[in-house]
């Protein structure tokens, strides 16, 4: 569904048309829907929804810096590889919280190697364990990749035509929410608020759980049951 068809929807569970000079706009529904659109992809990306909207991004290090920006449009990290010379293979860098680095925060302290590198995230930064120690503009086979990034991103709001990235069987709970707002403020129909929230909140239940194993191709297992008996299981004698 577009934004406009969603919108469209919005009226019809309100009972009104929506326009720039109606009772309900069409920005505050637009503003509403792109609520709930948000909360949609935060919550599919917190599931590890693997055909989710993500994005790829190489950087370069810097020597001595341990911290670097993560991109605007960040919201859940997938995978993190870096190099640390020029002309060598990235290798992964694994996640480590915070709260495992052991008397201190700050990285150069700790006790890490290039062979075996951490990450951790903080604020808008991610920084890697050990500092990197070259600064990798200045390479002549890899410059501005020296690091990459994995991750889900969160897409720009919704307009005009555009469409969720979100599972299209799932567009029309987004107008569920922007109407239950319109209801418990605006309109003042706690009822009818209380209904679209309760429509809202199991259509929500739903695409999480139906997407959340998106990926079927795994392996089989299964228990070998000998003897006759009835349960589940490969007979055999």
């Amino acid at each position: 569904m577009t934004l406009t068809e969603i919108l469209a929807d919005v009226a019809s569970h309100i009972g009104m048309s929506i326009s720039t000079n109606t009772r309900i706009t069409t920005t505050e529904a637009t503003a509403w829907i792109n609520q709930a659109y948000r909360t949609t992809c935060s919550a599919l990306a917190k599931v590890n929804v693997n055909y989710f909207n993500g994005e790829e991004i190489e950087a370069d290090t810097t020597d001595g810096t341990a911290s670097y920006t993560l991109p605007t449009d960040f919201l859940v990290m997938k995978r993190v590889e870096i190099r640390w010379d020029d002309g060598e293979d990235r290798i992964r860098v694994t996640p480590i919280d915070i709260n495992q680095l052991q008397g201190t925060t700050t990285p150069d302290a700790e006790t890490f190697s290039q062979e075996n590198p951490y990450y951790y995230l903080w604020e808008n930064k991610i920084y890697f364990l050990p500092v990197p120690d070259e600064t990798s503009s200045t390479w002549t086979t890899n410059p501005g990749a020296a690091y990459k990034l994995w991750y889900y991103e969160m897409p720009a709001d919704l307009s005009g035509s555009n469409t969720p990235v979100t599972p299209a069987a799932y567009h029309h709970i987004f107008a569920y929410f922007a109407a239950a707002q319109a209801c418990v403020g605006k309109l003042d129909n706690p009822q009818k608020a209380d209904r679209l929230e309760a429509k809202w909140q199991n259509g929500m239940f739903r695409l999480i759980s139906e997407n959340t194993l998106k990926d079927q191709n795994k392996p089989m297992s299964f228990r070998i049951v000998r003897g006759r008996t009835t349960e589940t299981g490969i007979w055999r004698p």
